[in-house]
């Protein structure tokens, strides 16, 4: 959360050719139909009259469940000033309709106010950048080599609440991953697309040997893969023959398959 105690909002100024990776969690299942949709991040300030600024916005475009709460992540931007919204035509229900902005995740969609939040995002593109490729693609694999180095170093942890949960701490080089893949299935001849309303396919990314059995979220044993395909991996006959760097081959359930796994070796 920003600091708004210790800050004037007035000042606050942020680059706005920035675009990062956001997330939160929730316990609300409902954001599993939050894919593809804005979630807008709305700061209060003040103690007896409350200020309140739209601060910051990201798309969502991946939901994960992890024991009993959903994580949400996806690419964001700061506005290059926080929007002062006090004043603003219906947003005093809309206050009143989000319990005066209480921590959480809520579906605002149909509150009239939504559309007046949206305005402020559509003119903004979070969708990947095409139009560089080939440069776009050079940084891309270079910051994937060096996340894939500090991966090296991470060993999943297991903390002992009511359950045993592992935290895996990969959201960062999973999202380059995908975007370096240009969000398409890995596996051979595979055409899958489920677009969501951002007009990104959808895809996932599986770990050949898995986190609990000791698997690392590194080059060589990540995979880009479609829904389908990622199920397919975890619980069909899965044998592998080969297993580098850049490549993997085997069977999947009877099937051979050989995969030329991303790059980073750019000469310059």
């Amino acid at each position: 959360m920003p600091d708004t105690e210790s800050s004037n909002v007035d000042e606050v100024a942020f680059t706005t050719t920035i675009r990062g990776d956001f997330s939160f969690f929730t316990r609300k299942q409902s954001v599993e139909k939050a894919i593809g949709d804005y979630c807008f991040l709305i700061v209060g300030t003040g103690k007896k009259i409350k200020r309140y600024y739209l601060w910051s916005f990201f798309l969502i475009e991946v939901v994960e469940k992890d024991a009993d709460f959903f994580y949400a992540y996806g690419t964001g931007f700061h506005f290059e000033h926080p929007i002062l919204l006090n004043g603003l035509p219906y947003f005093n229900d809309f206050k009143n309709f989000c319990g005066n902005f209480g921590l959480g995740f809520q579906n605002i969609t149909n509150h009239e106010f939504c559309n007046t939040l949206t305005t402020f995002a559509v003119n903004i593109n979070l969708s990947p950048d095409t139009s560089r490729h080939v440069e776009t693609e050079k940084n891309l694999m270079t910051a994937l080599a060096a996340l894939n180095e500090q991966m090296r170093q991470v060993e999943p942890e297991k903390r002992i609440k009511e359950i045993e949960l592992t935290l895996r701490k990969d959201r960062r080089i999973v999202t380059l991953l995908k975007k370096a893949a240009n969000f398409k299935c890995q596996f051979p001849n595979c055409n899958s697309e489920i677009k969501t309303k951002a007009g990104i396919n959808y895809v996932e990314v599986a770990h050949v040997i898995a986190v609990n059995k000791g698997g690392q979220s590194v080059l060589g044993n990540l995979l880009v893969l479609c829904p389908n395909h990622h199920k397919e991996f975890d619980y069909g006959d899965l044998k592998i023959v080969e297993q580098m760097l850049d490549r993997l081959s085997g069977s999947l359930n009877g099937k051979d398959f050989k995969i030329e796994v991303i790059k980073t070796n750019y000469n310059t």
